[in-house]
């Protein structure tokens, strides 16, 4: 999932902060060396709180958790278990008075368990699609559009581009986008987040989407 936030990002044209959970020379995952490629060429940043040298140990991913959560102004949780390091890193997020956002999920689903505790408790927002997050910050200006474009637009994206041409003629809800192309509702949502911040979808108030 971090991999895919600072793909996102690069996708459309913003920069990004990857902090490690091993030393700054090291590459963890090793298929990651590319991206971090495109971090750094992007005019974003690579950082770590470990010397030289540092492995990849369990215990080096909860302090890399800690600056990822100090440094956003916002955290999204897309899912987490009752007990997990997610949501550890949604409670360092509290601690330092920084936003928290969760997507609801299904009641029976203990990657839902974490997530959903967040909204009932009152710590996290509920999120339904970007909006609900862009809303909360000033600098963003949400531009809505009456008119259906003409052409489709260019989606460089496969995920982005099967999800569009799923719901160009019937709207559908992002479970169901999930259970149709069999792809998992975490990244679904991640996807059509992003599509709407870009414009090229948009949800209804029933929490279905729609091309733009």
């Amino acid at each position: 999932m971090d991999a895919l936030a600072h793909k996102t990002t690069l996708e459309h044209g913003g920069y990004t902060l990857a902090v490690f959970g091993t030393g700054i020379d090291g590459c963890y995952p090793k298929e990651n060396k590319e991206l971090f490629s495109q971090i750094l060429a992007s005019g974003g940043a690579l950082m770590s709180p470990f010397p030289l040298g540092t492995a990849p140990e369990p215990y080096n991913f909860p302090i890399r958790n800690e600056i990822v959560a100090g440094i956003s102004r916002g955290t999204l949780v897309t899912e987490a278990a009752e007990k997990s390091g997610t949501l550890i890193t949604a409670g360092l997020a509290l601690d330092f008075s920084r936003d928290v956002f969760a997507l609801p999920g299904e009641v029976t689903k203990t990657t839902s368990s974490g997530t959903n505790a967040l909204i009932r408790d009152g710590q996290a927002k509920l999120v339904m699609n970007a909006t609900d997050i862009l809303s909360e910050y000033e600098t963003v200006v949400t531009t809505i559009k009456s008119e259906k474009k003409a052409t489709p637009p260019k989606l460089d994206d496969p995920v982005e581009r099967s999800i569009y041409e799923l719901i160009e003629s019937d709207p559908l809800d992002a479970s169901s986008i999930s259970d149709r192309l069999d792809i998992d509702i975490a990244t679904v949502a991640f996807k059509l987040s992003m599509m709407e911040v870009a414009g090229t979808v948009e949800m209804a108030l029933d929490g279905s989407y729609s091309t733009n």
